[in-house]
């Protein structure tokens, strides 16, 4: 009862003349809150096109409230429990009160405004009751709000303006398997909201399909819908979005808030199989039933990128070959084009991309109707990865330039703002280390500070636009930049950079490294320079094949810069990272022990073992400051008289544990179950990592002790691959763990 009140306490205290008759409503409504039994029942055993008429009956003719009422209904739908808005554009950056409304203000957090995702011009403006229908107008920053405008929804690989929380709003590089992209400009939500966004949209399609005669037809006005339904390229990509993004709690309580209101739901964040069942092959094989859970006999078990060109996807079963080749079943984001998929295991194909993947850029790929051989389909699978970098990459070493420049004065020697190594990391502009010195001379500044941006902000929890370097004028060219760093205990580097260029800025990067600051060597085949004008783009100098920059105390990068043709053309950089892997030193000892004797020497301790022969012990240990050591033990078991290998085989089992994760994909809880272990009374270490090295989880697990089983609630991971590693006192295990949702 205690929610119930604290609905009908904040009308009142909201306004106060409101008529018994209302409250006593709203009361109702309140007690309400969930699916009313039977609400789907006519819908029940449909499909298709059959399917969305009976949903539109189900929720059309709904009580329509007034435009001018968004601002007080936006308490009881869109209120976070601090009791700020909830805006998808700008959570978590920005606190609007629920009164924090108005004009469009000059920056993110200033006021907010309502916000048709189904655009008013779509539509036909101001008609009711869709200008008002809460399921698709959300609460957003004004000043977004202004940004986003009529344009449609897409993917920004590139942005011409990204705001604090990752949105982004730019050319549209959405590449559809089905139709045509628009290639003109869109707005990209992040991912934890693009689901909100696709599943209010698919509510406008059903409830509008018999009311949309006035509805827009005009693809240069309405480039996602055909009055009320959506055109093919934003249908696939919205059904990517609702996958990549499941349904939330907050969708959720919306719905249920929306429901007290209007009347009506939007069933696909109730049911959120009803998309598929709609619009996807579900629809010509299964029907609607409320209780049904599918069950799939097919799930992803691996996925593999050798090289920029090349995904390899493993599956748990033997795939039907013909099922693979279509290259509609799959999706990937960031403008990545299929040119050819084939099968090259029974239960592994291989896609082929025409275009390449970037080192350090994120992407989901959609995986749908592969079959396999006992006659099973894939469900549709989000998966999420970064190209380029292992489990065990991290950043060691960024310039950011947020706290190390400040306008209009730009210092000549620029410390990183991000150093991990134990030793100094500078960028040179003054001469010296085979920089050149670059003039500051208030008639002509040849460096210059410009405002920054996130585009491979290594701190991505908490990334911000900050400040670039900025290389100004044709009187600078043939120029030179150096960065100094450390890559002590550290190996196989890779290193990432955001750069733009004006129209007359410099087009030409030549890259060269040298070991003392004296003898330069010419990197070949790298290229910074960005490719669009005006906007900032990430760029990768993978140095994985050069041995020599491996465990070096000092490593210099010279860029030198060239072929600008106007005093004012610039280059203007961001966000150097340099990743690394930490090196690991291999030390290997031969020792001999009488059988039944424990073993405690080189860091190992090994209980007594009954048997003869020669085992192979293996531990790492992480170092703060130096090489991981990875120590590998060759231990022969003797007796004064015999040498054979009675029971060594058992021995050997029981001493080198193996990790099993199951199920795998995984959707809300798995268990990793540690085989071969001679003993699981014991506490151990569980970690799990990013494709990046990022610590998700750290703590001490106890095992069962019957099976060796931990099990494990992956809801609050997102979609993707992570790395798992169970730590003993003489054992190292490792997996990998798919999360789907």
């Amino acid at each position: 009862m205690k929610k119930i009140y604290l609905c009908i306490f904040k009308m009142i205290m909201r306004q106060k003349t409101t008529a018994i008759l209302l409250i006593l409503t709203m009361f109702a409504t309140c007690i309400m809150g969930q699916i009313p039994a039977g609400y789907y029942n006519d819908a029940i055993g449909k499909s298709g096109y059959a399917l969305q008429s009976a949903l539109c009956q189900i929720i059309g003719n709904h009580n329509i409230v007034g435009y001018n009422e968004l601002w007080y209904y936006y308490q009881f739908t869109d209120l976070k429990p601090d009791s700020t808005i909830w805006d998808i554009y700008t959570d978590p950056y920005c606190s609007f009160g629920i009164d924090d409304h108005g004009a469009t203000g000059n920056a993110e957090c200033v006021t907010y405004n309502r916000e048709h995702a189904f655009c008013q011009s779509w539509f036909g403006g101001t008609s009711e009751p869709p200008v008002s229908d809460l399921h698709h107008i959300f609460p957003v920053s004004s000043w977004i709000n202004s940004y986003r405008n009529n344009y449609p929804y897409g993917e920004v690989m590139t942005p011409d303006r990204q705001f604090q929380n990752g949105s982004k709003w730019g050319k549209n590089t959405f590449v559809s398997t089905v139709d045509q992209t628009p290639s003109g400009t869109a707005f990209e939500p992040i991912d934890e909201y693009k689901g909100d966004v696709a599943r209010a949209i698919f509510y406008m399609s059903t409830r509008y399909m018999f009311e949309d005669s006035n509805f827009c037809t005009d693809a240069s006005v309405a480039p996602m819908t055909l009055r009320s339904q959506l055109r093919p390229w934003a249908l696939e990509m919205l059904k990517n979005w609702h996958i990549v993004d499941p349904v939330s709690q907050k969708e959720i309580d919306r719905n249920n808030a929306i429901y007290n209101i209007q009347h009506n739901r939007n069933p696909y964040i109730d049911h959120p199989q009803l998309v598929n069942l709609v619009w996807g092959n579900d629809s010509v094989q299964n029907v609607f039933d409320p209780g049904f859970i599918p069950v799939s006999h097919i799930h992803i078990k691996d996925l593999i990128i050798p090289n920029t060109t090349t995904i390899v996807i493993k599956f748990d079963t033997t795939i039907v070959p013909t099922s693979v080749t279509n290259h509609s079943n799959y999706t990937i984001s960031n403008g990545i084009k299929i040119d050819s998929v084939n099968p090259t295991q029974s239960d592994a194909l291989t896609i082929h991309l025409q275009n390449m993947l970037t080192p350090g850029y994120p992407y989901y790929m959609i995986v749908r109707n592969i079959q396999s051989v006992n006659g099973y389909f894939l469900q549709d699978t989000s998966l999420s990865f970064v190209y380029g970098y292992s489990s065990k990459h991290q950043p060691i070493v960024s310039w950011t330039f947020d706290t190390t420049l400040s306008a209009p004065n730009t210092p000549k020697v620029i410390a990183a703002d991000i150093n991990g190594t134990g030793f100094a990391a500078t960028l040179f502009l003054e001469g010296s280390n085979g920089a050149s010195d670059f003039n500051q001379e208030n008639s002509f500044n040849e460096i210059t500070t410009y405002p920054g941006t996130r585009i491979g902000d290594p701190r991505i929890s908490n990334a911000y636009d900050g400040r670039a370097l900025a290389i100004t004028g044709s009187y600078t060219n043939g120029k030179s930049l150096v960065w100094k760093f450390s890559s002590q205990y550290w190996e196989n580097l890779i290193i990432t950079l955001a750069n733009r260029r004006t129209p007359t800025g410099f087009f030409m990067h030549t890259w060269e490294y040298s070991l003392d600051g004296t003898k330069f060597d010419t990197l070949y085949n790298v290229t910074t320079v960005a490719d669009s004008l005006n906007l900032f783009e990430l760029k990768t100098i993978d140095l994985q094949q050069y041995n020599q920059f491996n465990r070096q105390q000092q490593i210099f990068l010279r860029l030198t810069i060239d072929s600008a043709y106007s005093v004012s053309g610039n280059n203007r950089f961001d966000n150097f990272t340099v990743f690394a892997q930490k090196c690991s030193d291999k030390y290997v000892y031969n020792d001999t022990i009488l059988t039944n004797q424990p073993y405690e020497k080189y860091g190992f301790q090994i209980p007594p073992i009954n048997g003869v022969g020669s085992l192979v012990f293996t531990r790492e240990t992480e170092m703060e400051a130096a090489c991981d050591s990875t120590v590998i033990l060759n231990l022969t078991i003797a007796t004064d008289t015999t040498h054979t290998n009675d029971n060594l085989n058992e021995v050997l089992r029981r001493s080198t544990p193996q990790l099993i994760i199951y199920p795998n994909p995984a959707k809300q809880s798995c268990k990793i179950k540690l085989t071969d272990m001679e003993d699981y009374n014991t506490q151990l270490l569980m970690q799990i990592t990013t494709p990046t090295g990022q610590i998700i989880l750290s703590r001490m697990e106890n095992p069962n002790p019957f099976t060796g089983e931990i099990e494990f609630h992956a809801e609050s991971l997102p979609y993707g691959i992570y790395l798992v590693t169970i730590s003993g006192k003489n054992f190292t295990a490792r997996g990998k763990m798919v999360i789907v949702k």
